[in-house]
């Protein structure tokens, strides 16, 4: 949920893994991954951690230098209208990159979610097939957590918070 969630929300989603006897280990670089045994071992440098499972989020990091070297309006991302058109004509963007007019909730927004991808990918095909579409869509992100539920509606990864409830 990148920056969606609370410290409370996070606290959940934590508990809910060691519930289930998973361990965290936010904020650090994984040096190498080797089987040991029936084990897998992840070297960070200073520990090695130990298990049968390994889980790792990479994050989101989106390189659009090269685009604004080429003249392309970008902000967080690539600026693109509600049609995925960027600055320049016969050009288009969609993705993790894509900086869209959002035409439901209003502003410019970036998504960072496989189902907005999509979703973009398609209307900005139709846009290169002269099929002129406007993108309307509600983002959602959702994840299932050994159990525990979660889902945002709307602007999922805003830069500010979404609060979380559950029930024990």
């Amino acid at each position: 949920f990148g920056e969606a969630l609370e410290r409370e929300g996070w606290e959940l989603l934590r508990k809910n893994f060691e519930k289930h006897n998973v361990t965290i280990f936010p904020e650090t670089e994984v040096l190498s991954v080797y089987e040991e045994g029936d084990a897998i071992v992840a070297d960070t440098g200073s520990e090695k951690v130990r298990g049968y499972f390994l889980g790792l989020g990479i994050g989101l990091d989106r390189n659009i230098e090269i685009f604004r070297d080429a003249g392309l309006k970008t902000q967080e991302g690539i600026w693109v209208n509600e049609y995925l058109e960027t600055s320049h004509p016969d050009v288009w963007a969609a993705g993790d990159v894509a900086e869209f007019t959002d035409l439901i909730l209003g502003g410019q927004r970036i998504d960072g979610t496989w189902t907005n991808a999509v979703l973009q990918g398609k209307v900005a095909g139709e846009n290169m097939a002269w099929k002129r579409t406007a993108l309307r869509t509600v983002s959602t992100y959702s994840i299932s957590n050994l159990g525990f539920y979660v889902t945002l509606v709307g602007s999922t990864l805003a830069r500010r918070t979404v609060k979380v409830c559950a029930e024990d």
